[in-house]
């Protein structure tokens, strides 16, 4: 495998689309796609859900409606939908005061070895870094080992981590994932870097 950088988790609420509307949006055109009704989350009544991606509708009146899409819904995006991150982004920032990105997780992985989990851990833990994080944690763990800089609840979060491990591959294979969690402004910043 080849190292690339992909988007993790897409969350974006609109004050002017519809469910059907983002449906469109994403382009999910094809008929044997079917969205189930399920219940909503955080204040939503109501979600449509398919492939690991959520449209929450019908909360209060300047709810609008709450798109997410967790890392599965990202690659269901891509493979059956348009996959067209340029014109979802597009469409919020000529949307500025009805549409906002809410969280972006991006996430680039590396194949080829040149990030060391062993050592980025061991140095985090021996405070041989500068950074402004406040909340630096270092976790060892058979299932992979782990930096994390930042907090769950701010705007910005680096995880670091063997995600060979954490899938509980035993062949060998290198896959090191560096992930940005970015909410609210920090998430609005980066699709603002990508359009220039």
């Amino acid at each position: 495998m080849e190292n690339c950088v992909l988007y993790d988790w897409v969350s974006i609420t609109s004050k002017i689309h519809s469910p059907q509307n983002l449906i469109d949006l994403l382009g999910f055109n094809d008929p044997s796609i079917v969205w189930e009704q399920v219940k909503g989350a955080h204040g939503y009544q109501d979600r449509l859900y398919w492939g690991c991606i959520s449209i929450h509708y019908n909360g209060r009146e300047d709810m609008g409606v709450w798109l997410e899409m967790s890392g599965q819904g990202c690659r269901n995006f891509e493979s059956y939908g348009s996959g067209d991150y340029d014109s979802l982004f597009r469409e919020v920032f000529d949307n500025p005061d009805e549409m906002n990105v809410t969280r972006l997780d991006v996430a680039f992985d590396d194949h080829s070895g040149i990030l060391d989990q062993s050592i980025i851990c061991d140095d985090t833990r021996n405070h041989e870094f500068i950074s402004r994080f406040r909340q630096v944690d270092v976790h060892y763990s058979t299932g992979g080992d782990s930096v994390t800089f930042g907090d769950r609840s701010s705007d910005l979060l680096i995880r670091i981590y063997d995600k060979a491990a954490e899938r509980g591959y035993t062949d060998g294979r290198h896959w090191v994932r560096v992930e940005l969690q970015l909410r609210r402004e920090r998430a609005l910043d980066f699709c603002r870097a990508l359009k220039n």
